[in-house]
């Protein structure tokens, strides 16, 4: 699985269901180096805000579940790391549970029973969604940092003129700077 050269991949299993745990837990070790368990919510909410727990690149967790439900789970992951990708599953799912969690920002939602093949592929594509967000970001982030280089000039105009286009440099937005060229003497 590929979720960046430079670390293994985190993934952290959430479900009260000691067997499946187990089962999901076997399943993915066997391709990613780190695989982590909770066996009910609020113990995965709690290490998911543990600032010296290092972020989970995927959480893969029940819907119901003892302490705190799956969309508490969903939320202390989004909210650490705004990238990590959430797989919900669940046995009493329906269409408005799906769209629900869909809203909440879940990358995918999983009716029980499922084969873990079936599981190992959508977390395959959660770690390459995870991967392209990181990608996305560093791209943009460099864009930024190199807004406006080559642009010669020391006047308050010309800094502010960069210092706005700066700004929307991340965005989507198209911004026409104007303005007197040179130091006016001819």
């Amino acid at each position: 699985m590929s979720a960046g050269a430079a670390r293994a991949a985190r993934i952290l299993v959430v479900e009260d269901n000691d067997a499946l745990r187990r089962a999901i837990v076997r399943a993915l070790g066997a391709h990613i180096a780190v695989v982590e368990a909770c066996e009910d919510g609020a113990r995965a909410v709690e290490r998911l805000g543990d600032p010296g727990v290092e972020p989970y690149d995927v959480v893969v967790t029940d819907l119901r579940l003892p302490g705190a439900d799956g969309l508490s789970v969903l939320r202390a992951a989004t909210e650490r790391h705004r990238s990590t990708a959430v797989l919900l599953m669940t046995a009493h799912g329906n269409v408005d549970s799906a769209v629900r969690a869909m809203q909440e920002g879940a990358f995918d939602f999983l009716q029980k029973p499922f084969e873990l093949e079936a599981l190992e592929v959508r977390v395959e594509r959660a770690l390459e969604h995870v991967e392209l967000v990181g990608e996305v970001a560093s791209l943009r982030e460099a864009r930024a940092q190199h807004a406006g280089l080559g642009i010669i000039g020391e006047s308050s105009e010309l800094q502010d003129a960069l210092s706005l286009a700066r700004r929307v440099a991340p965005t989507r937005s198209t911004v026409l700077v104007t303005g007197e060229t040179g130091t006016g003497k001819e």
